[in-house]
């Protein structure tokens, strides 16, 4: 009974770790897709924040200023890491309104 319950605990500890290690995995190319789609332009690339609300993640890229902002929406980039992020999800998952840009004021 004992090793039973040993086991059971192993192996959620396991599950945990794995889950956090995914996570952690997804998180890191999530970055690198920010980067990869904002380093090859003359702008200052942003930052990326990763946040759990509710069902979905929510993300806040944030420029460093305005013109960087500006750029980066009249060239068509919002909408290019909109689709790296939907890539990680299913169909339903709502990118558009799930990643917020901003800049700093």
């Amino acid at each position: 009974m004992v090793n039973l319950f040993f086991l059971v605990i192993f192996a959620l500890v396991g599950l945990l770790g794995y889950y956090l290690f995914r996570k952690e995995k997804i998180h890191r190319q999530q970055h690198e897709d920010l980067y990869d789609v904002f380093d090859h332009h003359p702008i200052k690339p942003p930052t990326l924040e990763i946040q759990r609300i509710h069902l979905w993640p929510a993300f806040t890229v944030t420029f460093f200023d305005k013109s960087d902002y500006d750029y980066a929406n009249n060239s068509g980039l919002f909408e290019r890491f909109n689709s790296r992020i939907q890539r990680f999800y299913d169909k339903d998952f709502p990118s558009e309104h799930q990643v917020t840009y901003k800049w700093i004021a």
